[in-house]
């Protein structure tokens, strides 16, 4: 199997993925919040019918352009690479597909192995 960028780039999705579900789940207690108040506004209907109808109407289309925005800042959030995927996706497919560097001694990719932990904990 020879390793792309591409496949480099999925395997980053899993931390986007894991702050995307938690900023949807913030985004579904905020509705939950905002559906309640729409509902006390709703009660309220019965003694100022006109003026509601028209805040209703200003209040749902807000709402409706933050929803499409949200949306659109979470798909691109979620599928932005970082500094360091980057990186990896530049660096990593020319050295990984290398003939030569497969049959590199164990010796020297153990070297290589402990001096990228040494340097990694700084």
């Amino acid at each position: 199997m020879t390793i792309t960028p591409f496949v480099i780039y999925l395997i980053s999705l899993a931390d986007s993925i894991e702050n995307t579900l938690a900023i949807i789940f913030g985004i579904t207690i905020l509705n939950a919040i905002i559906i309640s108040v729409n509902y006390v506004i709703t009660l309220n209907e019965l003694f100022y019918k006109e003026t509601i109808k028209e805040e209703k109407e200003k209040y749902k289309k807000t709402i409706k352009k933050i929803a499409y925005i949200a949306s659109l800042l979470l798909v691109l959030g979620m599928f932005t690479p970082d500094t360091k995927t980057l990186i990896a996706m530049y660096l990593i497919p020319p050295i990984a597909n290398n003939v030569n560097m497969q049959k590199l001694p164990d010796n020297f990719i153990n070297f290589l192995n402990k001096w990228m932990d040494k340097n990694e904990k700084k």
